[in-house]
């Protein structure tokens, strides 16, 4: 089914497997022999180093002696001055090779529900990356598939072509994940409507066959984040006795992609004797185990505690149609049909596919929700609860799609989070949006009220720069108008001018302090007779955080005081909107009894506050929200930035914010949470803000 030489070269892979490998020996072949790589110090000399290039992160491919135990080398090298770390260049292999060709017949698909998904979900808007043999474009049934990003690590080459498919594994691979489906030829495939990232991470013909060194994978996983895949498969594994903290240059990769929130999936090898292949060993990337027809684990299956799901990979040792089937060639020239194969190498992109069409079905959830969905959703096969065998169990398409999970907004920094609120929660765009300073709170929290009731979304900005994710986010918008809310010293005339050449108008509102612009945003959106108006200190923001939200869903606006006296100009404003009701958010220590009892000299005032600012946040849910909240908002109670434009959004969404630790749910805001029994959360801010671990605990409370 392959020349010659990959097929030798990965059977070698499978069979050549010692029952019990030692830590301290690799097979030949499964390094590079007369390289290594070293990481020198930045201010080290490299003179002593014959060095061939520096391939990723900062390492560098040094050649050492033909014929020499490259592993020892390594252990020379890493005592060496300036050295900081020094290792093997590992060797990558495919976990299967296609056999002979059936007739078609997709088992594999209905075993994972994917038909009962794709009424719902199909991928679009997903990319998936391939890091495989590349990916051939000239059969008949990829040929309505959309590539992106194409490239070649060993060669560098990108654009359309420059991955392509000499030995038909990784074309075989990407058609599991994407095949053409209902398109009336050949087969279908898991998520048909993503667009592929064919990524070559072996080159054409080598001792080793099909076969990918560490710095290759390393690379591949780079170039797949940094041109925006969501999801990456790796059919591709190592029989060295390898494992997370092995192979530092694909653990520093991998590390990067999970910082980017990308889902990373890997076949978890096929030799049940060894434990489970790296990287799919890595605790960040999901492993997968292969099952053949009637959900039994395929007998050459890799197992153990690193396995996270089993999927269809096939078993033909009775009969070939047992196998995956997907379009692929053999020979050079090609010769294109439709091949059966088997292996964890077919396993994996059957989970690659399912994680896309639940990234596209859910877009704000992050890796770790996608992750938990996954493993929550599976078909439990083995002993109840997970197991080293099947792990969490069968991966199952449609009943992920069912699972609720908290979703996270958040960006690069401040603005690009408030721009990941407004595309997340104002998909069709909004004809006006509000903008604030992102370096201080008081001007977003007073117009958050505002913008909610509006409809339209904050966005921040910096005081004499308009960042470039605020400003693709107006145009994604597609506003005729922009608010500024505060005066020059929040958002410079510059920026007023930047954007006058962006949108049709831009209006201020403004006053010569916090107090007097939370005036003037109230003046512009609230007539006299309001039904309720909120108070909050503007000397902090956790109050204020909680209540434009309350505002929002009870019709009034938000007015700031300063703690110990009410301000002329905010009691002015009291008596023109003549509310019905005034409530003071936060304790005596935030707004003063004596600010409450000159309010009470306005209209009816009462005080709504909690031991803390969790506990505050709470109350002001408990008063102005029912059980029942479909959306609830939450956010880390320490600092502001990535909560200020959650309030607008909360309030559209007719939900609640609560405040969070950065590492934990406090026992008040459980409570709230288990009362309100929300169908869907929503983490402001990235995993530095709040946690992976709080965000995978709120799934908990979601009805």
């Amino acid at each position: 089914m392959r020349r010659l030489f990959t097929l030798l070269a990965v059977l070698a892979w499978v069979a050549a497997l010692p029952a019990a490998a030692s830590a301290q020996s690799d097979r030949p072949g499964e390094v590079v022999p007369g390289v290594v790589l070293v990481q020198v110090e930045p201010s080290a000399t490299r003179s002593g180093f014959a060095a061939l290039s520096s391939p990723v992160d900062g390492w560098v491919r040094v050649r050492v002696p033909s014929g020499s135990d490259p592993r020892r080398e390594a252990a020379r090298l890493a005592t060496m001055p300036g050295v900081v770390a020094a290792q093997p260049e590992y060797l990558y292999r495919p976990a299967a090779v296609p056999n002979d060709p059936l007739y078609p017949k997709q088992w594999n698909l209905p075993d994972i529900q994917a038909p009962s998904a794709w009424d719902r979900s199909t991928g679009a808007g997903v990319v998936v990356a391939v890091l495989d043999t590349g990916v051939a474009r000239d059969g008949e049934d990829l040929t309505c598939r959309t590539f992106v990003a194409e490239y070649n690590v060993l060669t560098g080459e990108t654009g359309p072509g420059a991955a392509d498919d000499d030995a038909g594994h990784g074309t075989h691979v990407a058609g599991t994940i994407a095949q053409c489906t209902d398109n009336g030829v050949g087969v279908a495939g898991t998520a048909p409507d993503v667009a592929l990232m064919p990524v070559r991470i072996t080159g054409d013909v080598s001792p080793n066959g099909s076969s990918a060194t560490s710095s290759a994978l390393a690379a591949g996983i780079d170039w797949a984040v940094q041109n925006g895949a969501d999801v990456i498969n790796i059919s591709f594994g190592t029989t060295s006795v390898c494992a997370e903290g092995c192979d530092l240059v694909v653990d520093a990769a991998i590390e990067r992609a999970v910082a980017a929130d990308v889902v990373v999936v890997a076949s978890a090898g096929n030799e049940p004797s060894a434990p489970v292949a790296y990287p799919a060993s890595h605790s960040e990337v999901i492993a997968v185990g292969a099952t053949g027809p009637g959900r039994v684990l395929a007998p050459y299956s890799s197992t153990g505690p690193e396995l996270s799901l089993v999927a269809p990979g096939g078993d033909m040792s009775v009969s070939n149609s047992d196998g995956i089937l997907q379009e692929s060639f053999d020979g050079n020239p090609k010769v294109w049909g439709y091949y059966w194969a088997e292996g964890t190498s077919m396993a994996a992109p059957h989970v690659a596919g399912v994680a896309a069409l639940f990234r596209a079905f859910q877009p704000a959830a992050s890796r770790w929700q996608v992750r938990y969905a996954l493993e929550t959703a599976a078909a439990d096969l083995g002993a109840p609860g997970f197991d080293v065998f099947y792990g969490y169990g069968l991966v199952q398409a449609a009943d992920t799609l069912d699972v609720p999970v908290a979703w996270r907004y958040a960006g690069a920094d401040r603005y690009a989070t408030a721009a990941a609120v407004s595309r997340f929660d104002f998909p069709a765009g909004a004809s006006t949006a509000y903008l604030a300073t992102g370096t201080d709170f008081p001007d977003a929290l007073a117009g958050a009220a505002l913008a909610g009731a509006k409809g339209s979304p904050i966005l921040l900005t910096r005081p004499d720069v308009l960042s470039s994710a605020t400003k693709t986010e107006l145009g994604r918008l597609g506003v005729d108008t922009v608010v500024i809310l505060g005066g020059a010293g929040a958002v410079s005339s510059s920026v007023e001018t930047e954007l006058g050449a962006l949108v049709s108008s831009v209006q201020r509102l403004a006053g010569p302090d916090r107090y007097a612009t939370a005036v003037e945003i109230s003046k512009a959106g609230y007539p006299s007779g309001a039904p309720v108006v909120y108070v909050a200190t503007g000397l902090g923001f956790a109050d204020a955080l909680a209540g434009a939200a309350a505002a929002v869903a009870r019709g009034g606006p938000l007015l700031l005081t300063d703690p110990g006296v009410l301000p002329a100009v905010t009691r002015a404003e009291l008596e023109r909107l003549a509310p019905s009701e005034i409530v003071v958010l936060g304790g005596p220590a935030a707004v003063s009894d004596a600010v409450v009892a000159e309010l009470g000299a306005v209209a009816p005032t009462r005080r709504v506050a909690g031991v803390d600012r969790y506990a505050t946040a709470v109350a002001a849910s408990q008063d102005a929200f029912p059980a029942g909240a479909k959306r609830v908002y939450v956010a880390v109670g320490s600092d502001f930035p990535d909560a200020l434009a959650g309030g607008a959004a909360a309030g559209v969404a007719g939900g609640p914010i609560l405040l969070l630790r950065s590492d934990d749910i406090p026992t008040a805001v459980a409570a709230e949470l288990s009362r309100l029994a929300p169908s869907e959360i929503v983490v402001l801010g990235g995993v530095g803000v709040v946690s992976p671990e709080v965000e995978l605990a709120l799934n908990a409370y979601l009805k």
